[in-house]
């Protein structure tokens, strides 16, 4: 594994994570784009409508949350179920179901996007602007659908850009020690 690899699949997913949303939203997104500067990775994905979707503008974050982050931490809507679960069994008149794990679950991100709203690019961040509950739940709802195709386009993007002759050149130069 390369010191960039996990770096690069990260900005891949999260692009793909806009662009999948966007696409299934109707907003006539592109492939993923990625770029390397010599010392950072870039990605953007352009769409052909203008105007903004939270929902989509979000996607890039929750995607990385959802098939990166949450993975690593093992937890996943079935613990989110459980956790819906324990709580309903305190109430013994009270039914336990899907749905309050879904909102669990989506409660759990939306806390994640709220502390790391820093860290979001100024792009997703103006396109996110007044979130709300709402369009988290239907971000996930749409991540959790569409997980293959995400993870199939930023596969795509990812083994594009390593195919470019100036970026493995760079990249090496970069493995060996030197600058990009």
């Amino acid at each position: 594994m390369k010191p960039y690899d996990a770096v690069l699949w990260r900005i891949c997913i999260h692009e793909a994570g806009h662009s999948v949303v966007g696409n299934v939203l109707g907003t006539g997104a592109h492939s993923p784009e990625i770029f390397f500067d010599g010392q950072f990775f870039h990605g953007r994905v352009r769409r052909y409508t203008e105007g903004q979707n939270r929902a989509v503008s979000l996607s890039g974050e929750i995607a990385e949350l959802m098939l990166i982050d949450f993975p690593a931490e093992h937890y996943g809507i079935d613990d989110a179920e459980q956790s819906a679960a324990n709580v309903r069994k305190m109430f013994p008149n009270g039914r336990y179901s899907k749905r309050q794990g879904l909102t669990e679950y989506v409660g759990v991100v939306m806390d994640r996007l709220i502390d790391g709203l820093n860290g979001m690019s100024d792009a997703d961040r103006s396109g996110s602007d007044n979130f709300s509950i709402r369009d988290v739940k239907k971000a996930v709802r749409l991540i959790m659908k569409h997980e293959a195709e995400i993870r199939f386009e930023a596969d795509y993007a990812r083994k594009k850009f390593l195919s470019e002759p100036t970026v493995r050149r760079a990249l090496k130069r970069l493995e060996s020690g030197g600058k990009a």
